[in-house]
């Protein structure tokens, strides 16, 4: 099934990295753009570990699609009702996805 999401995620971004390609000089920049986006992520994540007093539970469903899906982090140990965080990705379908934050996300547990 994860290959399915997979071969669909990777169609879904070819489809629009080809969309993008026949807008022209628009395409170029959007490129250079995402190169810089990747570039200062690989940057701001390099050495990061994930802490180990979080549980991670991870691609939970929340729709109908196998792609609608979350993730929770939460402090080791943790009881009772807690104060809840939802950090929501937005990179257009272009860029990125739920990982991309996901160091910031735990350091808030």
């Amino acid at each position: 099934m994860k290959d399915i999401m997979q071969s669909a995620s990777k169609a879904l971004k070819d489809t629009l990295t080809e969309n993008l390609k026949n807008m022209g000089p628009e395409y170029i920049f959007a490129a250079r753009v995402q190169k810089l986006f990747e570039a200062n992520d690989k940057k701001r994540d390099a050495g990061l570990t994930e802490p180990e007093d979080v549980v991670k539970v991870r691609d939970l469903a929340y729709g109908s699609d196998p792609e609608q899906v979350f993730d929770i982090y939460y402090p080791k140990g943790a009881a009772g009702p807690l104060p809840t965080i939802v950090s929501v990705h937005g990179g257009g379908y272009v860029y990125g996805d739920k990982n991309l934050y996901r160091f910031y996300c735990m350091s808030l547990a």
